[in-house]
């Protein structure tokens, strides 16, 4: 796990793109798991699993990925998505509301972003 000052740079990095970003989700893949594995050639992706990964998802890009990265953060939690002409619009779990460019970043922000505040009141308790 990121120490929070990490995952609050990450949260904002995510919340500032104004497109789908593959550095940022190299960086949330690995915050939820996926590992790079050197290999012959080109280097190898794991799953949080233990299963072959051919990249990382394309969270902030794609809703369907961001929906996976629902799972990975809070499947149980409820979580909504929308958009409009203005952007994307994601609120999992407990947390506020988050607005962003496009819906798979807000759901990947509303993510990180539950993920944060759950370890900040792990961190208080």
């Amino acid at each position: 796990m990121l120490p929070m000052n990490e995952l609050l740079d990450l949260l904002r990095s995510v919340i500032k793109l104004e497109k789908g970003n593959r550095i940022v989700d190299r960086r949330v893949a690995i915050l939820v798991g996926y590992r790079e594995e050197p290999s012959s050639g080109k280097p190898q992706w794991v799953d949080p699993e233990g299963g072959p990964a051919k990249s990382p998802p394309f969270f902030t890009s794609d809703i369907d990925n961001a929906m996976i990265l629902h799972r990975l953060i809070a499947p149980n939690e409820r979580v909504a998505v929308s958009w409009d002409e203005d952007g994307g619009y994601a609120k999992l779990g407990n947390t506020g509301p988050v607005s962003c460019k496009t819906p798979a970043i807000a759901l990947t922000a509303a993510c990180i972003a539950f993920l944060a505040k759950r370890t900040h009141t792990k961190i208080e308790n």
